[in-house]
């Protein structure tokens, strides 16, 4: 699986899962397979998080 936003790729490889922004590349492994979607959910959720912080921060930057 893998998911894509402005900000960075969250991936699934078997059993982890890789987070790739511009500044930071990690590695998650998960031990239970039952998880791995769960885990898979919540890392697309921060990026998506980040992604928006970082629009706001632009925005307040260009309004100065």
């Amino acid at each position: 699986m893998e998911y894509r936003n402005l900000f960075g790729v969250v991936k699934t490889k078997d059993n982890i899962i890789i987070t790739e922004t511009a500044t930071k590349y990690q590695t998650t492994e998960v031990k239970d397979p039952n998880l791995v979607q769960a885990v898979y959910e919540c890392e697309c959720l921060l990026l998506d998080e980040r992604a928006k912080t970082q629009c706001r921060l632009i925005n307040s930057l260009l309004k100065k």
